[in-house]
């Protein structure tokens, strides 16, 4: 399974489509939005997708769509990594940054802990 790398510091929606579709390769047709990504994930071979945790810090529904995103994408992983190198997982089952967690099948929570 390939590895691919987000750019640190994606504030805004644009900006993560550019990223991802520069990371994956999509086709220059990428319509670039959400459907888009969803087609062309379909066409990517399996990768995981290394994303900058800091995405929850600074687009955290953004961060919510693309864990849902992935979760519903067969052969595709997803990680937030730290720049102290502790990972996320983000593979359709819980996942647990800043006080968030995505679930595949219910709605997204907010816990104080």
């Amino acid at each position: 399974m390939r590895v691919r790398e987000l750019p640190p510091g994606i504030a805004d929606r644009e900006a993560l489509f550019d990223a991802l579709a520069e990371a994956l390769s999509f086709p220059d047709y990428f319509g670039r939005n959400w459907d888009a990504v969803a087609d062309c994930l379909s066409d990517v071979e399996p990768t995981v997708l290394r994303v900058d945790a800091s995405l929850w810090d600074h687009a955290p529904e953004l961060a919510r769509t693309l864990v849902e995103l992935w979760s519903e994408t067969e052969g595709q992983e997803l990680e937030f990594v730290r720049k102290d190198a502790s990972t996320v997982r983000a593979d359709g089952s819980d996942v647990h940054t800043d006080g968030w967690t995505v679930r595949k099948d219910e709605s997204n929570e907010r816990r104080d802990e």
